[in-house]
């Protein structure tokens, strides 16, 4: 990266460059802090061949009016884009107040059919028989089991 001399800044605040160079400039300054840094030391030491302004308020209007003259092409776009939409309007079924109906109506249809009721019916069955289970532990029932068997086999001896 080529750094700019004060001697080429203080060109550059006096306004000799070309448009070409200017822009140059510009672009270099808002990659470089270095030469960022020896512009401003150039700004202040020229300050005094800047024109002071008598009237503040008189050129901040006249900037004011020149800035509402002009065109900016690249905000008129996003101003365009934003009157767009907001001019179109979203089709009956595509908004969120019609989708919110349908599942309404949908649920108030299935509550009225039993089907929640069913699903909730299944659901207790299963946990109830979950629990059953839990309830009585594998050797409990491996207990149980062997007391049947050992009473069956007492009841067929006591036949004999």
């Amino acid at each position: 990266m080529r750094h700019y001399t004060r001697a080429e800044w203080s060109s550059y605040l006096q306004d000799v460059l070309s448009e070409s160079e200017r822009e140059q400039y510009e672009q270099h300054l808002y990659r470089c802090e270095e030469c960022l840094a020896l512009y401003m030391d150039c700004l202040e030491a020229g300050g005094t061949s800047l024109p002071l302004l008598t009237d503040e308020r008189q050129f901040a209007d006249a900037v004011m009016d020149e800035l509402s003259r002009r065109e900016w092409p690249a905000i008129q776009p996003q101003t365009a884009r934003r009157e767009t939409k907001r001019s179109q309007v979203k089709p009956w079924y595509q908004q969120t107040i019609f989708h919110y109906g349908v599942a309404a109506a949908i649920t108030f249809i299935l509550m009225s059919a039993g089907v929640f009721q069913q699903v909730f019916a299944v659901s207790a069955h299963l946990t109830a028989s979950t629990q059953r289970e839990q309830q009585s532990s594998f050797s409990d029932r491996l207990m149980q089991k062997a007391v049947t068997v050992i009473d069956t086999i007492r009841l067929r001896e006591q036949r004999r």
